[in-house]
């Protein structure tokens, strides 16, 4: 897999503003799924930095997003036979790639990280999608998130950071709309104690 975008702090905050109409994208798939390698190349291209971004914010490890990122290829190249045309491929990748996520977030479950003293300090101005690196944008991410169980972390990011609909949400997923509600209440009222009580942001 070649990553073309060698800024690579850059795709972050992309939005998934494809390239391709559906149409396109059904036709190579179904030519990749025959075996077509050219045109399974082209998906990669269509999609391998929105899938880094994905990843990135849930994880806030480019190291890990990249790794994701090439398997999550790897498993949709042999899983092609079984994709359905009825559901979007974006979506459908989308949840292979939130299920790999989840699967490095359940590991690290018991090994939070905590920021080093050279890091952002808890003064610094917090904008998530603007003039920040990827590095900065990990640490303030982390910041807000690390208190997240893996389910509230994915419905945070899904939704309020990828602002996806909550129908498709319940597809990449597969939790019910209550369910996904409920957790996003808790992340949202975990993210927003902590930006009252560190980073004194008022409501």
């Amino acid at each position: 897999m070649n990553f073309t975008d060698q800024n690579a702090s850059r795709i972050i905050y992309k939005s998934a503003d494809y390239r391709m109409t559906q149409q396109e994208i059904n036709a190579l798939v179904y030519q990749s799924a025959k075996g077509d390698q050219a045109a399974f190349g082209k998906l990669i291209d269509e999609y391998q930095n929105y899938i880094f971004r994905v990843s990135f914010r849930m994880l806030t490890n480019e190291e890990d997003a990249y790794d994701v990122v090439q398997e999550c290829f790897i498993r949709v190249w042999r899983n092609l036979h079984r994709f359905d045309a009825r559901i979007k491929f974006s979506t459908w990748i989308y949840k292979i790639a939130t299920n790999l996520c989840i699967d490095i977030l359940r590991k690290r479950k018991n090994h939070i990280e905590t920021d080093r003293p050279e890091m952002l300090s808890e003064t610094d101005h917090i904008d998530l999608y603007e003039n920040l690196s990827n590095r900065d944008l990990a640490i303030i991410i982390r910041r807000l998130t690390q208190q997240l169980s893996p389910k509230q972390k994915v419905v945070f990011v899904l939704r309020d950071l990828e602002e996806l609909e909550m129908t498709e949400i319940e597809k990449i997923t597969g939790l019910k709309t209550e369910v996904i509600k409920s957790n996003l209440y808790y992340a949202r009222k975990a993210i927003r104690d902590l930006l009252i009580t560190k980073y004194k942001v008022s409501y």
